[in-house]
């Protein structure tokens, strides 16, 4: 209504003052949205809506000091990865009005990102990008970093605030690079060997390790600090899930524990619960965490509700080495997905509902489901299989619907031991 009214103002004073030799200044009263996305290379529409008298108005996009185009439309094609601001200016006699765009575009947009562990000895952990079509872009950090590498034995890739932070066993154990362009924004290599990463902020993250967990500025990639337990006393032994819930730090000992820290000043509050694998957040804001067959819904008061899968379910674990927990929520549902099974072997994707569940996903024939898999907002399930419960290089990445009903695969080579899948949304 208060447009119509805006309009119907806005001609009668065009009508008003037709008698006289200065036009209304023009006015933009409707637009793109003034932030918009995209990929290098692929075309954006940027368009207005705008109040004037077209017979002597008119129009200017802007990048810079470039002209990009005298219409009232923009089609606007990035040629390479960055943030582009373009002014788009309504000009007549009686003056002009401007509205500012910021186009960001991103080499890989879209689609998933596969964190390699790496061929321990061999070869260094890397990240392979597979569009939405399951075509593949081979270890695109090096691609955009030559003779550079994000660690070895990498075991958790984390988007947070416009960067990724790639975490390692060993070498460049936390690695930070923008999610623009991959190019590199620094490191940390002089913590014990990394297990995960979440951010507290844009500024401050919490990475966990094979001994103890610490606080890390990320604008200089440093630590800060370590985290403290009862009695004030600095953590030690193997700490891996870490997830931001609330007003809390929660990270995993990995023998038997949840423990939570104040996110304001990283004091420590409590043990919550005795599991070994995190996290997931259902719809109605619980905290999933497991120990096998047992499940932990954490509540926002820290309050623990404890249940038992059905017989012979179990969240899986790897109790040789650590990597990322299965736990994944599923989109707009009180509910989680994880990797049921035990020892080398994870036998299926089974999603729980706290009541009652069922398999989800199982593995093709002669394949076994390999790394934590990886869930997108619309639901799809994005996992991938090697050709031994080990791993080995028969690799295979498949996308399935909500429903566990496959909508791509696609199979590629190579000893890569694909850890985990990280959804680009």
């Amino acid at each position: 209504m208060k447009k119509i009214l805006l309009w119907t103002v806005l001609m009668l004073t065009f009508v008003s003052c037709s008698k006289n030799t200065t036009p209304v200044a023009p006015i933009i009263i409707d637009s793109t949205p003034e932030t918009v996305e995209t990929g290098v290379n692929k075309a954006v529409t940027l368009s207005t809506e705008v109040i004037a008298d077209e017979s002597v108005t008119s129009y200017v996009w802007l990048l810079g000091q470039e002209i990009l185009s005298n219409a009232k439309t923009l089609v606007f094609s990035p040629t390479q990865a960055g943030e582009y601001e373009i002014i788009f200016k309504a000009i007549n006699a009686g003056g002009f009005d401007q509205k500012k765009y910021t186009v960001k575009a991103k080499l890989y947009p879209e689609g998933y990102f596969v964190l390699n562990e790496g061929w321990y000895g061999h070869e260094s952990g890397s990240v392979d990008y597979f569009d939405a079509s399951l075509n593949r872009t081979q270890g695109i950090y090096a691609l955009a970093n030559p003779n550079m590498t994000i660690g070895n034995t990498s075991c958790s890739l984390v988007k947070a605030d416009g960067y990724f932070y790639a975490v390692s066993k060993q070498g460049r154990r936390l690695v930070k690079y923008s999610a623009m362009d991959f190019k590199d924004k620094g490191e940390i290599s002089d913590a014990p060997d990394g297990r995960s990463f979440a951010a507290i902020d844009a500024n401050t993250g919490v990475y966990t390790t094979a001994n103890g967990v610490f606080i890390v500025n990320l604008n200089s990639m440093k630590v800060v600090s370590t985290l403290k337990g009862e009695n004030d006393a600095v953590l030690t032994g193997e700490y891996g899930d870490v997830t931001i819930f609330k007003d809390y730090i929660l990270v995993v000992k990995t023998s038997g524990a949840v423990l939570a820290f104040k996110k304001s000043d990283y004091s420590y509050v409590k043990n919550v619960c005795a599991a070994k694998s995190g996290f997931a957040q259902t719809k109605d804001g619980v905290v999933v965490a497991a120990d096998g067959a047992k499940i932990f819904q954490i509540e926002s008061t820290l309050n623990v509700i404890e249940s038992t899968l059905p017989t012979g379910v179990a969240v899986y674990r790897n109790s040789m080495s650590w990597t990322p927990s299965s736990l994944k929520a599923v989109p707009g549902e009180d509910a989680f997905y994880f990797a049921n099974g035990s020892g080398w072997s994870m036998d299926n994707i089974y999603k729980y509902n706290f009541i009652k569940g069922g398999v989800a996903i199982t593995a093709p024939a002669g394949k076994y489901l390999y790394g934590a898999f990886g869930v997108a907002k619309n639901g799809d399930i994005i996992a991938t299989f090697c050709g031994a419960s080990w791993g080995d290089n028969n690799n295979t990445i498949k996308v399935f619907d909500k429903n566990g009903t496959e909508k791509a695969s696609a199979d590629y080579s190579g000893y890569m031991f694909p850890e985990m899948v990280l959804v680009n949304e």
